[in-house]
Formats: structure tokens, sequence, C-alpha cells
């Protein structure tokens, strides 16, 4: 059964993840067919409610702005074993260009309602519970929340060819984990709606 806690404002639902479809080159890579999706595991999850996304990205951009780049510069290197650049962690926090987008331009774009990645959420309206909310196209019903736990109960035997993460990626990882930026563990799940129930 699929549960909310209104008193401890925590969610634990077992689902299926829509995984990601695979592009023709990708399949191919992954010796799968052409339309293929992986990453479709089964998963139970504990979601924690924690007031809105707004207040988080705030606590994160003040995070980030608290610590001097030649400070993160030496926090990061003493954590990670790939070599980069002031540049690459200047695109880390603050790039602009495809690809190489930073945390704190993505962060401020959302804040300020400017994020060009960000028009999907526009598709969205609350739930009338108070507790999640509904695509208005395909009326799917879905619960967002910090990510407290992540257990996998089946995994899809279908999985992508491993990935080469550029170094922008991969200190834009490394940032938000040595920060503990709450942003990177927000997490949306779709539910079945008549699956869950609200607890007092």
């Amino acid at each position: 059964m699929n549960t909310i806690n209104s008193t401890s404002r925590t969610a634990i639902i077992t689902t299926t993840k829509a995984g990601k479809k695979l592009s023709k080159r990708a399949a191919k890579a992954s010796n799968l067919p052409e339309g293929s999706r992986v990453g479709c595991d089964t998963v139970k999850i504990t979601l924690s409610y924690v007031g809105d996304y707004n207040s988080l990205i705030m606590s994160d951009i003040q995070k980030i702005l608290a610590v001097k780049q030649e400070t993160l510069h030496a926090m990061i290197s003493e954590k990670v074993d790939f070599a980069f650049t002031e540049n690459d962690l200047e695109d880390a926090l603050r790039g602009v260009e495809r690809g190489r987008k930073g945390i704190l331009t993505s962060l401020q774009q959302t804040i300020q309602d400017s994020n060009p990645d960000n028009t999907h959420l526009e598709a969205y309206e609350p739930h009338p519970s108070g507790w999640g909310k509904i695509h208005t196209e395909t009326g799917d019903y879905h619960l967002a929340g910090l990510l407290s736990s992540y257990e996998v109960i089946e995994r899809d035997p279908n999985r992508p060819a491993p990935v080469n993460s550029g170094v922008v990626v991969l200190l834009k990882n490394a940032i938000s984990k040595i920060l503990d930026l709450d942003t990177a563990k927000w997490r949306q799940f779709k539910v079945s709606q008549e699956s869950v129930t609200i607890l007092p």
C-alpha cells in the first residue's frame, strides 16, 4: 500500500519508474531495439515534504554563494579523482552554454521562472487533497519531495550502455554532494491515485 503520513509529512510508495526512451544511436550502442526504454525499475521509496520547492532553491543558492570559489575548488580537489580547470568550475557554477550550464544559473533561472529546461512544469496543477499534483493533459498523479530512501525491488533487465559524463557534469555532481544541495535530492514519481492512502 502506498501511504502519505500527514503528521510526519512523508510518503512511502512502490512504483515502476517510467525510465528513459533511448535514441536510435543509444539503442544501437546498448544492443537494444530502436525505441526501447531503459531503467524502468520497480522501486520502493520514501519522500519527505519540507515546504515548497522554491524555498529549497533559495536555500541552495545561499549555500553556493556562501562559499568562495577558491575554497570550493580546494574542497572538490580533495574529493574527486579527475582533473578540472578553473574555467570548468566556473561553468559548473555559472555556465550558460548548452551542455555546460551551471548549477547556480539553473537555480536562479528557475526561481525567476525563466529556465527553458523547466517548461514541463507548466503542465501540472495541485491535487485537491493538497498532496501531489496532476498532469493536466494525461491526468496522471505525481508525488514529489526529498528522496530519503530508495530500494530497487525489481531491476529492469534493459540497461543503457555506459556513458562517460563530461567534466562539468561531474563537477556539478561533486558540488551538490559537498554542499549538500537539497534540490539535487528532489525527485518526482508517477503513482496510481487509487493506490495512495492519506494517513492523519
